[in-house]
């Protein structure tokens, strides 16, 4: 990594690899030690070596756990509900430091709940909005873990691309945490109901018991980064869900 990194000698590295499945990080612990941890140390010892500054990182609203009330700002307190939270938050602090020792410039983005085209349905780690998708498009019933109203605040992945950009091309964003959010949570009845609407001929939804790790309530405050990068999300969830359905 440091030699690709001395090659092309970038302004900023985004560093967006990670394992995502909650639920693959709780059976693969040395997996999730390796891949969220252990890479973003990798990309930190390659960027201080390199003397290139600015990294922007994807960490996770995941970070934040159960233990805080929504919407949730950056000072509420880091309580990772899962394994996976816990890498997240560990890498978050990695950066910290090379920040304070190493001059690093990092930008860590908390990405809520990311959906958009080319998320693939057709894997069991993908986010509930494809495979919701996908199987209501196919007239197919769509399970739901727990009684639906657990809610997220769902982004689309056109607007965390507009933010990765910004946080690696604008001069004057500080370092620190960022919640790329859109501040409304969104109960997964609600998605079903929406995508109802789009395919009307799609079955009710089948219930299942709760998944461990899985956090009950989830929303973001995006006043901060709203204020540091002038960045707001834009896409409507209704119009995001339109998007995939046209796909």
């Amino acid at each position: 990594m440091y030699e690709a990194v001395r090659g092309f000698c970038p302004d900023a590295i985004i560093h967006l690899a990670a394992v995502v499945s909650v639920q693959e990080c709780i059976e693969k612990p040395a997996l999730n030690f390796d891949v969220n941890v252990g890479a973003t140390k990798v990309i930190a010892e390659a960027a201080r070596l390199a003397k290139v500054a600015r990294i922007v990182f994807a960490s996770s609203a995941a970070v934040y756990g159960d233990a805080s009330t929504p919407p949730l700002g950056e000072s509420d307190p880091s309580s990772p509900a899962s394994p996976y939270g816990w890498a997240k938050s560990a890498s978050e602090s990695l950066l910290t430091l090379f920040a304070e020792y190493y001059q690093l410039h990092p930008v860590i983005f908390r990405y809520f709940n990311v959906y958009g085209p080319r998320q693939d349905p057709s894997s069991p780690y993908s986010g509930v909005i494809s495979v919701f998708n996908r199987r209501m498009a196919a007239r197919n019933a769509v399970t739901i873990y727990g009684d639906g109203e657990q809610t997220r605040d769902f982004v689309s992945v056109r607007d965390v691309a507009r933010a990765n950009l910004i946080a690696a091309t604008r001069e004057s964003i500080p370092a620190g945490c960022y919640n790329i959010a859109t501040g409304r949570a969104r109960s997964l009845n609600q998605i079903h109901d929406i995508l109802r609407e789009i395919y009307p001929d799609a079955p009710p939804p089948a219930f299942a018991p709760s998944r461990q790790g899985d956090i009950r309530y989830s929303c973001g405050d995006p006043s901060k980064t709203r204020a540091a990068l002038g960045f707001s999300a834009e896409v409507s969830l209704e119009e995001g869900l339109q998007e995939l359905a046209a796909i």
